[in-house]
């Protein structure tokens, strides 16, 4: 159930979607299951790689959220759901996994989901529902700690 939110100005608009507590000068309240940017990771995250993110982030103390998991393995949803009808070599749907960035992080209804970029972010955060319908093929790649190891 798509519900739109217009503004009379652009400067209204930038403030609705920087915070959920409700429209600039108005009494209506924003629903609580608006998308939320955050920063995330997961919680076993390597010390080594928080400390290398919040520095290309500014610093500590960035807002750097650690998260149980992340919803799709970590993976994109928005491109897997855009390469869903893509079939791979045994002639099954297999969309493409693409590793999420903890700067491009949604909070969704108590759920945390990663995209790839700051465009695939955009779209999750236009129409959130479509893309939780992806679904992860037979086969996901390793997770890229698991790969260091080797």
């Amino acid at each position: 159930h798509p519900e739109w939110y217009l503004s009379e100005e652009q400067r209204g608009s930038g403030a609705v979607m920087a915070s959920t507590e409700g429209f600039p000068g108005a009494q209506h309240v924003l629903p609580e299951h608006l998308p939320k940017r955050v920063v995330a990771v997961v919680e076993d995250c390597p010390e080594e790689d928080l400390r290398e993110l919040e520095s290309q982030l500014g610093g500590t103390g960035t807002g750097v959220t650690k998260v149980e998991r992340l919803e799709f393995q970590g993976f994109c949803p928005v491109t897997l759901w855009k390469t869903r009808e893509r079939v791979g070599l045994q002639g099954k749907p297999d969309p493409v996994c693409v590793w999420g960035r903890p700067e491009f992080t949604m909070e969704y209804r108590g759920k945390y989901y990663s995209c790839c970029c700051a465009e695939c972010q955009l779209a999750f955060e236009a129409q959130p529902w479509v893309y939780l319908q992806a679904a992860l093929p037979a086969r996901v790649p390793l997770p890229p700690d698991l790969l260091r190891a080797v």
